[in-house]
């Protein structure tokens, strides 16, 4: 975990770029079905949940994965829009680059997972900044992603404050 903006990501633009081109479009979460996901009680105690709530909430991310990992193939793939007189005309989904996140602290699995594993899966590499209320979360994300081989730095979380996050988005590191 990152302290601060230079241990995110200054010095290691071009890994993270290379790393990318390894990065498993689907598969990266078939063998690991409850992505480190706690049990609703770790959930209930960091962040105060109703039980039923935390119950809800680790369900739901699960759901949200697997059609995640299940529909990647799908909605990736190139897709030919026009093809007529030796001509085609193609849509290629390409990678962006790093995805910075911004995760907040009331559904924060639900949330993180709307935005980090698609990225993840999509060819990117992503930086979470947790809320710091649910710093168990980030950490959870970190465990699942090294649990299922995702390439060294592809995934980092940072432990930051809101003014050198805003430092962090207007350096030009984070590509979106």
């Amino acid at each position: 975990m990152c302290s601060g903006l230079p241990h995110c990501r200054a010095n290691q633009r071009i890994l993270f770029r290379a790393e990318q081109a390894t990065i498993p479009r689907v598969g990266i979460q078939r063998s690991h079905g409850n992505f480190g996901l706690p049990n609703h009680k770790t959930l209930t105690q960091e962040v105060g949940k109703p039980l039923q709530q935390s119950i809800n909430e680790v369900n739901g991310a699960r759901t949200r994965i697997a059609f995640f990992v299940e529909q990647s193939e799908k909605y990736l793939a190139t897709e030919t829009v026009f093809e007529a007189a030796g001509r085609v005309e193609k849509i290629a989904y390409e990678p962006l680059g790093t995805v910075g996140v911004i995760s907040a602290w009331n559904y924060p699995y639900l949330i993180a997972v709307n935005s980090v594993l698609p990225a993840i899966i999509a060819g990117n590499s992503v930086i979470l900044k947790h809320a710091a209320q649910t710093a168990l979360v980030a950490d959870r994300f970190a465990q699942a992603f090294e649990k299922a081989g995702l390439p060294k730095h592809v995934f980092q979380t940072c432990d930051i404050t809101h003014a050198t996050a805003a430092k962090m988005i207007g350096s030009g590191l984070i590509d979106f």
